[in-house]
């Protein structure tokens, strides 16, 4: 009877021993599957999320330069809007400098703003302005679009400039029309054109669109001013004989 036990015993302390083998050794491969698995912070992860920033980051301060009586009342508002893209590269640097350009090309009319504020103190009822604005209407895809709207009012004398610069931010040279696209230039500005004269049909009758046919047909390519609003072209022309303004057309053109 003895021998039984004693051969029972052996049996439960030997079963118990593999049972304890069995569960160290499950331990040991999830800690295993655990240590395999990828951080999500990743270094991987972070050289993807580098590589699609394809963007810049830009600042657009006021540069005022406004005459002001002995009061300290305006009497001519004279500012530019400066955009400065952030960054070093040669590529940032020559873009910079473009803008850096126009800013002092616009500063060099001060010394005759400073003798209009003179005049400007004496004719309060006439409103005195040299002003111009800035605002980024597309940064994406490495391509950088700064659209400019002038406003110059002398005592009672009026006019104005809009356009854009847009920049290939790798290359720092200005992007053209075909290189936003995609498209050959010969396809494009054959729908560049009928887009337009749909889209003045549209904004201000046919009458005014088969007027500026014509004009619009007989556009050198080369010489369109463009910006990009919301992934579209927009074409930008001035019609001084006819309603004396700038005109903004969509073409129905959108950038990839």
């Amino acid at each position: 009877m003895k021998k039984v036990l004693v051969f029972l015993l052996i049996c439960v302390l030997l079963l118990a021993f593999v049972g304890c083998g069995e569960s160290t050794s499950n331990n040991g491969k999830s800690n295993g599957s655990t240590d395999n698995q990828k951080p999500t912070n990743s270094v991987e992860d972070e050289t993807q999320a580098q590589a699609e920033i394809t963007s810049v980051e830009y600042q657009i301060q006021r540069q005022d330069h406004s005459f002001k009586n002995s009061q300290g009342k305006v009497v001519l508002e004279y500012y530019y809007d400066l955009v400065t893209v952030n960054g070093d590269s040669e590529a940032i640097t020559a873009i910079n400098a473009v803008f850096d350009s126009r800013y002092q090309e616009f500063l060099s009319s001060k010394d005759e703003m400073k003798d209009m504020a003179e005049f400007a103190e004496q004719s309060s009822e006439y409103e005195f302005k040299n002003v111009h604005n800035a605002e980024v209407t597309h940064n994406a895809n490495h391509i950088l679009c700064v659209k400019y709207t002038g406003s110059w009012y002398m005592g009672g004398v009026f006019d104005a400039t809009s356009g854009a610069l847009v920049f290939n931010t790798k290359t720092g040279k200005p992007a053209t029309l075909t290189e936003v696209t995609g498209l050959d230039a010969a396809t494009l500005e054959k729908q560049l054109k009928v887009n337009a004269l749909k889209d003045i049909t549209e904004k201000f009758g046919q009458e005014l669109a088969l007027s500026l046919s014509d004009y619009i047909n007989n556009y050198e390519f080369d010489e369109i001013v463009f910006s990009i609003e919301n992934n579209e072209i927009i074409w930008t022309f001035y019609l001084d004989e006819i309603i004396f303004d700038f005109v903004e057309v969509s073409t129905g053109i959108f950038i990839g």
